[in-house]
Order: C-alpha cells, then sequence, then structure tokens
C-alpha cells in the first residue's frame, strides 16, 4: 500500500500525489494511509478539515477504495471529529498502554514503536488489527474479488 506523510496537508498535495506517483495498487493490498499528525497553525480547524476531505476523496476516487487514516487519538478527537471523518477507517497511535482508550472506531493500533521481532536489527512500530481476517480481507484492494465465499463458520452445534 502507499503511506503519505502529510506535513503539511495544504494546497493540491492530494492531486499533485496522485498525479506523481506511479503505483499501482494490486489485489491484497492495504487502501492508501494517510499519517496525519500535525495541523499547521495558520490554518483554521475548519480549512484543515477540508484539506484533508479533499485529499481522502482524490485518493478515494483514484484507487476506487477508502483510504485509511493514520493518526493518535487525541489529535483524531481535535481535530477530526466532524461525523464525515466517521466513515474512514482508523489506524490509532496509542503507544505503552495495555489496552486502546480512544473510544471510536478503528482497526488497527500501533501499541508500541520499539517492538523487536526476530531478524530485524533496531525497533519496530507494533500493531493489532481490530477485526476478523474475513474484515481486514474486505479492507484490501479488490475485496470483491478477493474475500472467500467458504470461510468456515463457528458452530454452536458440537457433535
Amino acid at each position: 500500500g502507499i503511506h503519505l506523510n502529510a506535513l503539511p496537508l495544504s494546497g493540491d498535495v492530494s492531486g499533485d500525489f496522485v498525479n506523481r506517483t506511479n503505483v499501482h495498487l494490486l489485489d491484497g493490498d492495504l487502501p492508501p494511509v494517510l499519517d496525519i499528525e500535525h495541523k499547521p497553525k495558520d490554518v483554521s480547524i475548519e480549512d484543515f478539515q477540508m484539506d484533508v476531505l479533499t485529499w481522502l476523496h482524490i485518493v478515494e476516487d483514484k484507487y476506487h477504495v477508502k483510504p485509511i487514516i493514520y493518526t493518535y487519538y487525541k489529535f483524531r478527537e481535535k481535530y477530526l471529529n466532524a461525523p464525515v471523518f466517521d466513515d474512514y477507517p482508523y489506524w490509532i497511535a496509542h503507544y505503552y498502554i495495555d489496552k486502546m482508550e480512544y473510544k471510536g472506531n478503528w482497526r488497527f493500533w500501533q501499541h508500541t514503536d520499539t517492538g523487536q521481532l526476530p531478524g530485524i536489527n533496531g525497533n519496530v512500530d507494533l500493531n493489532v488489527y481490530n477485526g476478523s481476517y474475513y474484515d481486514l480481507l474486505h479492507l484490501t484492494i479488490g475485496k470483491q474479488e478477493f474475500v472467500p465465499t467458504n470461510i468456515p463458520v463457528k458452530s454452536d452445534n458440537v457433535n
């Protein structure tokens, strides 16, 4: 997938981003991710929200999938609290806690930036997905062709 760190998000960054990137997303890729963690001081909240929404719409039109918004939960609550943003999947960064404190809907929780994995030198971000395997497949590019129809269903009737 595509990860765009938006610092700052202003002007026609979304149109420029779409026109200048030669990224071809494949079936199974995650949607583009907008990493938005700072609001420019000289931009009103309303104008900032309009810039973010413009980027989201342009990228959604290009890739035919809702982009993911990556941010931290206090930023989401302060600057992306308009109901129109509730339609987008969220990747919430909230470090060094045992359980997610953000009360809204979220798909991914980045719970640390100091994780360790075999074969990787140094720290890595670790994330949790909030949903089933089916939900994850449905979130990806080409989701209609990619979602299997023969997913086993848990039965209460055990023989």
